[in-house]
């Protein structure tokens, strides 16, 4: 008998170590993908970056339609100059890419988010939180839905936005915000395209892989 509880604690200490081993893993594939995505935006390395995307899920991009915010989703990301983009994004969106450069110099830091709105934020540095699940999109998706109801009660409109509402809850489960928070440029000097003092990804944990599934550029950053 007692060797039989020797031997499944030994079996219950091995399936622990394998655990955090793997924990370990998956936390510097995380800081390795935040970092090479951060440097291959900077440089505007699309290939780089496209090996990050999923390619079923895609890349979904936050930019603010009118007064609000909304969603564009397409396979790759179009941050080379002479890029075409093959899915419709707003102009700023488009210039953004293509102009925006990013401080390559920070570590990651495992805290709470620093406070954005909008143009300001309250510390500089690479952060991201893994206290909390982010629900930012599908509450977006969700208010969509209520004004589908309220305004046209489009029936096959709201069924889209509810699939596309399931496949975005399950997908925040697996997803970390990363929020960059750069020294404020000169304006005077800097094209406002090129102002890069907020910067804002998602990374999401698919097939043993950290993907890039959403990146923010909406005036002021989706917040919970």
């Amino acid at each position: 008998m007692k060797k039989m509880v020797r031997i499944f604690s030994l079996f219950l200490t091995l399936i622990c170590i394998n655990s955090m081993e793997a924990q370990i893993v998956k936390e510097k594939k995380f800081q390795k993908a935040a970092d090479d995505i951060i440097v291959a935006y900077d440089k505007k390395d699309e290939a780089k970056i496209n090996t990050f995307i999923h390619p079923e899920l895609g890349i979904y991009l936050f930019a603010t339609l009118g007064s609000s915010p909304y969603w564009y989703n397409g396979k790759n990301l179009p941050i080379g100059i002479d890029s075409k983009i093959d899915y419709y994004v707003p102009v700023p969106v488009n210039e953004i890419l293509k102009g925006q450069r990013l401080s390559t110099q920070f570590k990651l830091e495992y805290t709470q988010y620093p406070t954005v709105h909008c143009e300001t934020a309250s510390k500089q540095g690479l952060f991201v939180d893994t206290t909390k699940v982010w629900r930012e999109f599908s509450k977006l998706i969700q208010h969509r839905i209520d004004i589908e109801k309220l305004e046209a009660n489009n029936t096959e409109r709201i069924k889209e936005l509810s699939k596309l509402y399931r496949k975005i809850y399950d997908m925040e489960s697996k997803t970390r915000k990363v929020i960059l928070v750069s020294e404020e440029y000169d304006y005077s000097k800097v094209n406002s395209y090129q102002m890069s003092y907020i910067f804002i990804f998602y990374l999401t944990y698919m097939d043993n892989k950290w993907h890039l599934t959403a990146m923010d550029f909406a005036d002021c950053p989706l917040s919970e």
